[in-house]
């Protein structure tokens, strides 16, 4: 049986702990990491189910090769980068058509900040209406629109963590954009 580990300790010593085989280490990083993890993946799949079965899958992924994780590097940067993985195959095999377009999408869009009630009723009826359009992207769209728009992260982060050139993120970002923008436009001539 191994011995509970204090709950604050760096991820640095649990997978230090966990690599000197007390299995304990890994049982706080799951629980530590899960909820993010698990949000980013349904974030990109958009099934709950889906979502929970590849969750469980980088898990245990992280689980079976954290014995050759290199320290040097931060674990949610790598469980992370297993994840954006994992979503692209599942998204791959799920994928049946591609959409095509030839219309920019207007950036401003995802930044609306509600002034009153009903601003806020809107953006949440948009924010719907997004959710629902988001299976007509590409795997690698979707992947990079949700690490850009939903986690924040930079162009540079996001080429890092998917092992890609800025250009090619930049590529996926411009095409999810069009995509998006031409199956919101019906949404936004209904406003009027």
């Amino acid at each position: 049986m191994s011995p509970t580990l204090p709950s604050d300790l760096p991820d640095s010593q649990l997978i230090a702990t966990f690599q000197s085989g007390n299995l304990s280490g890994f049982n706080l990083l799951y629980h530590r990491h899960y909820s993010r993890i698990h949000g980013v993946i349904l974030s990109v799949v958009s099934n709950p189910e889906d979502a929970l079965d590849l969750t469980q899958e980088v898990f245990l992924k992280a689980y079976q090769h954290l014995n050759t994780f290199k320290l040097a590097s931060q674990f949610y940067s790598w469980i992370y980068r297993i994840a954006v993985n994992r979503c692209i195959d599942h998204m791959r095999r799920q994928s049946k058509h591609h959409v095509l377009v030839d219309e920019p999408f207007c950036e401003e869009t995802f930044y609306r900040t509600p002034a009153n009630p009903l601003a806020s009723l809107e953006r949440d009826e948009f924010h719907q209406q997004l959710h629902a359009a988001l299976p007509a992207l590409t795997p690698n769209q979707r992947t990079v629109f949700v690490m850009r728009y939903k986690e924040d992260l930079p162009l540079k982060a996001i080429a890092h963590q998917l092992g890609r050139s800025i250009g090619t993120v930049k590529a996926h970002l411009f095409h999810a954009r069009r995509t998006l923008h031409d199956q919101l436009l019906s949404y936004f001539q209904c406003e009027l």
